[in-house]
């Protein structure tokens, strides 16, 4: 409950409690003044003591307000690369965020405790003040209320210290969750999108697409003979080959456009706003930048030969779900392997 109040109070430009601190002192201020007045006793001892109170309500206020706002740490900070994390370490990073999140709440959960009790020290000091009849035994007060205060202070400071530990490591934490987020959703050989990816962004596409009656249309491409390149030049062979039809991909397509490796072999392109005619023309040019030219092994010079790959096409229509689009796109597909591969087919 305290701390929902807290929220609430660090929206405003001020917390409010730190206004009503500062303002109960200054409060507290006037009535030594006016209470020193009226018996005759206003001395400038009432004034250095009235400007003291309200100067300590002054450093309270701008105390917390360093300490809920602290300075924003740099974002450009050079941070050492790291690989992503596997399973283990994403559960493991997933923990330890949780764990920095319940010591934040604790520090503050702790802060709100002193500061009640810090509250309860001025109130209780105002009474007595109220019942003081001499300026001795108001000092006395002060100097209790200069102590507390200076308490308050530094245990302000140690906890902006605390803040801004957690707060570099919750940063190295949410950094580390988020490249192991990436690469759950990206294919490790060639770095387009794996299936995962794929399905995400085309049900977003399609929604887009009925929503603003946008055209949508997608290619699926495989590879064609590629269990021949396997057999005969090695794995790892297929593997460049995989990484260079990739890459002749990503530089055909635009920056809206997603490719994702949906198979072995095989790859799929969304097309937002795009119909299946320039869709069909897209898979042409891809087609003939792969076959253009024989590839070589630059390891051993040894000649892969030309390699080529079979495209299906079709557009999203009206009323049709995601296994509908991908089945019409598969049997284009296939009718372009069955019909002789390396060709277009759209459907």
């Amino acid at each position: 409950m305290h701390l929902e109040k807290l929220m609430i109070a660090c929206q405003r430009p001020v917390p409010a409690w730190a206004s009503m601190l500062a303002l109960f002192l200054g409060l507290l201020a006037t009535t030594v003044l006016i209470s020193a007045g009226s018996t005759g006793q206003a001395t400038y001892i009432h004034v250095i003591i009235a400007m003291i109170i309200a100067a300590l309500g002054l450093a309270a206020a701008a105390t917390t307000i360093s300490v809920l706002y602290p300075p924003a740490l740099g974002s450009n900070a050079q941070r050492p690369k790291q690989d992503a994390p596997t399973g283990a370490e994403l559960r493991q990073g997933s923990a330890k965020l949780h764990s920095e999140l319940t010591n934040v709440v604790a520090l503050i959960r702790d802060r709100i405790s002193k500061d009640q009790r810090y509250a309860a020290s001025l109130s209780a000091a105002q009474q007595r003040l109220e019942d003081l009849p001499t300026p001795e035994q108001v000092r006395v007060i002060v100097d209790l209320l200069i102590e507390e205060n200076h308490r308050i202070q530094a245990d302000s400071v140690a906890m902006a210290k605390k803040l801004e530990v957690s707060k570099l490591q919750i940063e190295g934490l949410q950094a580390r969750l988020e490249r192991a987020s990436q690469a759950g959703l990206q294919d490790p050989l060639t770095s387009a999108s794996n299936r995962r990816e794929f399905d995400q962004r085309l049900k977003s596409a399609i929604q887009t697409a009925k929503g603003q009656r946008t055209p949508l249309s997608i290619i699926l491409a495989d590879l064609d003979s590629f269990k021949n390149i396997n057999d005969n030049f090695g794995h790892q062979v297929g593997d460049e080959v995989l990484k260079h039809f990739a890459s002749l991909m990503k530089k055909g397509v635009r920056d809206c456009d997603t490719i994702a490796r949906i198979g072995g072999e095989e790859f799929a392109i969304i097309l937002p706003f795009c119909n299946s005619h320039e869709a069909q023309q897209l898979a042409n040019q891809l087609r003939n930048r792969l076959s253009v030219k024989s590839l070589v092994v630059r390891r051993t010079s040894q000649d892969i030969g030309i390699i080529t790959a079979s495209f299906g096409v079709t557009q999203l229509i009206d009323g049709e779900g995601t296994e509908d689009l991908i089945q019409r796109a598969d049997d284009a597909l296939y009718e372009a392997k069955r019909s002789g591969r390396n060709r277009v087919v759209l459907y």
